[in-house]
C-alpha cells in the first residue's frame, strides 16, 4: 500500500486544485498516484517547490532514501515538505530522533495529523492486482534476458504473488493463518530466477525442482508456518510452473454481492413504510403469530430422561440425541421468547429495545434475525472410520483432508486428517480448493 503525505509548513496550505487533483487521480487510477501527483504538484507549485521532494517507486526512478537531517538544512517556513512515501517505509523514528535534535518535539508530532494523506488501496481481483503487479516491472526487467524461459517465468512469479496476496480476503478459506506477503517477496523471488538462468546449463535447462523448493520453502514459504498452507503452496508451484490455472473467484463474488445487498436493504425507509396498505408492525405482527402457532412445545426434561433410560442412556446414539434435543430446546426457548417480546413491543406494552429493532426489520425484510442465527443448529454429516488392513503404503490418488472443529482452521481447531478417494481429479484439484472437513460451521 503506497501512502502519499503532503503537508504545509507553518500556515503554508497547499492549492485546492492540487489536492482536488490527487484525489482524481486517486479515482480514476490509483496505479500511477505517485506518479500524477508529483505532476500535479509540480504544474501547480512549480520546480522551486520540488526542490527537496522525496521520489520512491516512480517509473523508471531509482528510489531515493530519505535523509530528515538534510531536508531539514534545505527547508525553510516558506517551503513546504512533500514526501512519496513507498511500501514498508516508516520515518516516525527518525522523525522522533529529529524532534529531540533540534528541540521542536511539538511540531513534528503534530506533523502526521495536519497532513493531507492519500492512501493506494490494493486493486481488486486478480486481473487488476496482476496489472498492479507489471506497473513496478522495468522494461530492462522486461529484457533482461535472452532466454526463452525467461517471460514465462516472470509471468508465473508475478502470478503467483498476485494469488498468494488475493487469497488472504478470503479468510480461512484462502490461507489458514494470513500472512504478510509483500513486494520484497515478489523481488526475492524475481532475483533467484534471474541468477538461475545466468549459472543455468542451456543444455539441461530450467530446474523446475530448484525454482519450486526456493520459491516454496524460502522466499515465499519462508513465512509459511501452517502445514496445511505449505501443502497448498507448494501444490501451486508444482502446477503453475508446467501449466497455467485460473482460480475460482466464487466466494468473494458471494459475499460481495450479499454485502451490496444488506446496504440496499439497509436503507430502505424503516419508518412509515407500506405493503399492501398494510404497515410494517401489522405486517411483522402477522408474520410472528404466525410463527409462533407453528412453533412446537417445549420438551418436557423428565420425559426425555425417562425415554432415554429406556433405550439406554449411555448409547454413542443416544448421547448424540441427547445433545440435539438440548440444542433445540434452547432454540424453541429464544425464538419464542423473542417473538413474544416483539409483539409486545409492537402493542406497545414494553418498549422496543434496539435487539427488538433489528428483529422487527430483519422479519421485515425476510431476514434472520442476528441473535436467532447465535442459537440455530445446523445438523452435521456423520463419518463413519474403520481401519484397513494394507501393506501397499498410501495410495496416491487419496486426497488428505483436514479435519478442523470450526472454520477458523488453526492448529487449535485442528482434530486430524483423513484420506478421501477422488476418482474424477487429482488429489491437487482438491488442495488448491481448499477442500476441508467442518465439523461446526459457526
Amino acid at each position: 500500500m503506497k501512502v502519499c503525505l503532503i503537508s504545509g509548513s507553518n500556515g503554508i496550505t497547499l492549492k485546492n486544485t492540487v489536492k482536488h487533483a490527487c484525489v482524481k487521480i486517486k479515482i480514476i487510477d490509483t496505479n500511477h498516484i505517485c506518479f500524477g501527483s508529483y505532476n500535479a504538484l509540480y504544474m501547480s507549485l512549480g520546480k522551486f517547490f520540488l526542490a527537496g521532494v522525496v521520489l520512491c517507486e516512480l517509473p523508471y526512478a531509482d528510489s531515493v532514501i530519505l535523509d530528515l537531517e538534510a531536508t531539514w538544512e534545505e527547508s525553510d517556513n516558506r517551503t513546504p515538505l512533500i514526501c512519496f512515501l513507498s511500501q514498508g517505509s516508516d520515518p516516525s523514528g527518525q522523525i522522533e530522533i529529529l524532534s529531540k535534535t533540534k528541540e521542536i518535539g511539538k511540531f513534528l508530532l503534530q506533523f502526521g495529523m495536519i497532513s493531507i494523506k492519500f492512501t493506494n488501496e490494493p486493486p481488486q481481483g486478480i486481473r487488476a492486482s496482476l496489472k498492479r503487479t507489471y506497473v513496478d516491472v522495468s522494461q530492462d526487467l522486461l529484457d533482461y534476458s535472452n532466454a526463452h524461459q525467461w517471460p514465462r517465468l516472470l509471468y508465473a512469479t508475478a502470478f503467483l504473488h498476485t494469488v498468494v496476496l488475493e487469497r488472504r480476503k478470503y479468510g480461512a478459506l484462502g490461507w489458514n493463518v494470513p500472512y504478510e506477503f509483500n513486494q520484497a517477496d515478489f523481488q526475492a523471488s524475481v532475483q533467484f530466477i534471474q541468477n538461475h538462468l545466468d549459472d543455468m546449463d542451456p543444455k539441461k535447462g530450467v530446474s523446475w525442482v530448484t525454482i519450486c523448493y526456493m520459491l516454496g520453502e524460502i522466499q515465499y514459504g519462508g513465512r509459511v508456518t501452517e502445514d496445511f498452507d505449505k501443502r497448498l503452496l507448494l501444490t501451486f508451484l508444482h502446477v503453475w510452473f508446467n501449466e497455467r490455472l485460473l482460480t475460482s473467484d466464487f466466494r468473494y463474488q458471494i459475499n460481495t454481492a450479499k454485502s451490496i445487498l444488506d446496504t440496499i436493504l439497509s436503507m430502505q425507509p424503516k419508518e412509515g413504510g407500506q405493503r399492501g396498505g398494510e404497515t410494517r408492525e401489522a405486517v411483522v405482527s402477522n408474520l410472528a403469530n404466525d410463527m409462533l402457532g407453528k412453533l412446537p412445545p417445549d420438551y418436557i426434561q423428565h420425559e426425555i430422561k425417562e425415554a432415554l433410560q429406556k433405550m439406554g442412556a449411555i448409547l454413542p446414539m443416544n448421547i448424540f440425541l441427547r445433545q440435539e434435543l438440548d440444542r433445540m430446546q434452547k432454540v424453541l426457548k429464544v425464538v419464542r421468547q423473542s417473538l413474544q417480546d416483539l409483539l409486545l413491543a409492537i402493542e406497545g406494552t414494553i418498549i422496543m429495545s434496539a435487539s427488538l429493532k433489528d428483529m422487527l426489520d430483519a422479519m421485515y425484510d425476510a431476514r434472520v434475525p442476528e441473535h436467532w442465527r447465535k442459537v440455530l443448529y445446523e445438523p452435521m454429516p456423520i463419518i463413519y472410520l474403520y481401519a484397513v488392513n494394507t501393506t501397499s503404503g498410501k495410495d496416491p490418488n487419496l486426497y488428505e483432508c483436514p479435519i478442523y472443529r470450526k472454520p477458523l482452521r488453526t492448529d487449535a481447531t485442528y482434530i486430524g486428517s483423513i484420506d478421501l478417494e477422488t476418482t474424477e481429479y487429482l488429489p491437487s484439484h482438491w488442495t488448491l480448493r481448499g477442500v476441508a472437513l467442518l465439523c461446526d460451521i459457526k
